[in-house]
């Protein structure tokens, strides 16, 4: 019995060891100001509609969407990663009916069993009735601009959601 609880504790190791990346940076908990720091990351991003999308741009005029999210936290004082497939592990792991404004948004290209999270955005509005507003640099829009979860292919294409800053 012993061994078996040993083996346990073990698996249990293995699995909390390679399912929290090294590079993630641990949530903003900032109680009094959480507020305020969410209003001021979606002010940021929203600045920037229109701007043009640029692969591998971030900024101060041109941005990809991970660019663009880099540029909005950092305005703040949040350092996040740069690129979508590291962000997608920073922060807290949020289901789809949980996101809040402020919130990363994920969604994913290519066919299956070669879907890979490759596009991001921040939550503008909270999700409710099945839908929910996003800012990104859309390579498809060709700028940055303002989406519904229920337009285009979204929905089909959702990969995840992350909080960075914790309320």
């Amino acid at each position: 019995m012993k061994r078996l609880h040993r083996l346990y504790a073990l698996c249990l190791l293995g699995v909390l060891m390679f399912s929290t990346p090294l590079c993630a940076q641990s949530p903003v908990d900032e109680d009094a100001d959480c507020e305020e720091l969410i209003d001021n990351v979606i002010l940021y991003a929203r600045l920037k509609l229109g701007c043009p999308y640029e692969w591998g741009g971030s900024g101060p005029n041109r941005y990809d969407c991970s660019g663009l999210v880099n540029y909005a936290f950092h305005q703040i004082g949040v350092v996040v990663t740069r690129t979508t497939s590291t962000l997608c592990v920073e922060g807290d792991r949020v289901y789809l009916t949980n996101i809040k404004r402020g919130d990363l948004v994920f969604f994913m290209s290519g066919e299956y069993p070669n879907r890979h999270i490759s596009h991001v955005g921040i939550a503008i509005s909270d999700y409710e009735n099945g839908d929910f507003k996003f800012i990104h640099a859309s390579a498809g829009n060709g700028c940055v601009c303002i989406s519904r979860f229920t337009d285009s292919n979204y929905q089909a294409t959702y990969g995840g959601a992350r909080r960075i800053i914790r309320c």
